[in-house]
């Protein structure tokens, strides 16, 4: 004898046909016994009859909807929908929500002047110092709330009833930011003004063949001027005085850069006393800190592109962790 699919598809469908049944109105109720046997009509059982093994799983399955606010029994032998339960029917049925009720929307404004849109923006100025200095995390978390009302992306756990924690929040405000981030070194107009690159051309040592950064048309600022005057003008406000250093300034800056490679150095074989390729791996960092590609650090060494990037990605970890200790306090 055939059976039910998996029940989530049987909740679905015991959904769906209480949505058409009852115009998706509040209020309105459907004989159990018809619901039941529309249900297994639907998956091909109509045969089976209301009081089958399989009638008795679509009942079941209905309780748990009612356990999650979606159904209700105003009396007995009939199911009907709440609020809740016919937004996801129209959901199911693939019908236009109402425009006017963004159940994101409603939500935000209730929890955001109680304390949620501080947490955030606590939350995410500990989680991106750089946003912090550069007074870009406001703009994270509004970009953020922005993007989920548009896509009113609570919608279905409001829905469903399922609770929504400020954590959850906060990790999704961390995507979110990590993607604004990221669109600086792929966004046109970023990589052009700054020459940024993306971490999967700084591995392969060579930029996407698509890069517009020899493109005029990216930015106004950077388009050749069209008269005289205003071309004057472009090259003044671009133009950076940097006086040369004296000698003395330069030896003190690589004094102070042989200081803190060699505590960086110490801090790492302190770390890994046992590591014999630890003089390996630190050539390794080192090249990789002066700016070459995890390419050709890897054909220098003759080792796998993921065993550099694991190395250097390693070490670098060790001397995170020591600077959050003071290792390299005399050097800030």
């Amino acid at each position: 004898m055939p059976d039910l699919p998996a029940a989530p598809l049987v909740r679905d469908a015991i959904l769906s046909v209480l949505g058409r049944a009852t115009g998706y109105r509040l209020n309105h109720t459907v004989n159990t016994t018809k619901c039941v046997s529309a249900v297994l009509t639907r998956f091909g059982l109509g045969g089976l009859g209301s009081r089958s093994r399989e009638a008795g799983r679509i009942r079941r399955l209905e309780q748990m909807l009612r356990f999650k606010g979606l159904t209700v029994t105003p009396k007995r032998g009939a199911w009907s929908l709440t609020e809740h339960g016919i937004d996801r029917a129209r959901e199911l049925n693939k019908l236009p929500y109402d425009p006017h009720k963004n159940l994101t929307r409603q939500f935000l404004i209730e929890r955001l002047p109680n304390g949620l849109y501080d947490s955030l923006i606590k939350s995410t100025a500990a989680k991106f110092h750089v946003s912090l200095v550069t007074d870009q995390v406001v703009d994270h978390v509004h970009t953020f709330l922005a993007k989920l009302i548009q896509r009113d992306s609570l919608r279905s756990r409001i829905a469903l009833g399922k609770p929504i924690y400020p954590s959850q929040l906060a990790s999704w405000c961390y995507r979110s930011a990590q993607n604004d981030i990221r669109a600086l070194g792929t966004n046109p107009v970023s990589r052009t003004m700054f020459g940024a690159l993306t971490v999967t051309e700084r591995r392969t040592g060579k930029r996407y063949a698509k890069s517009p950064q020899k493109s005029w048309e990216i930015s106004p600022f950077l388009r050749p001027a069209y008269d005289k005057r205003a071309q004057e003008k472009i090259k003044e406000g671009l133009q950076v005085v940097d006086n040369k250093p004296s000698v003395e300034d330069e030896v003190i800056e690589y004094d102070h850069a042989f200081k803190f490679w060699a505590e960086g150095a110490e801090v790492i074989r302190r770390s890994q006393p046992r590591n014999r390729s630890l003089s390996r791996d630190l050539r390794l960092l080192r090249a990789w800190a002066e700016g070459q590609t995890i390419v050709k650090i890897s054909k220098e060494y003759g080792l796998s592109r993921t065993r550099v990037d694991g190395i250097i990605s390693g070490l670098r970890k060790t001397l995170q962790q020591a600077g959050a200790r003071g290792a390299f306090a005399e050097f800030a």
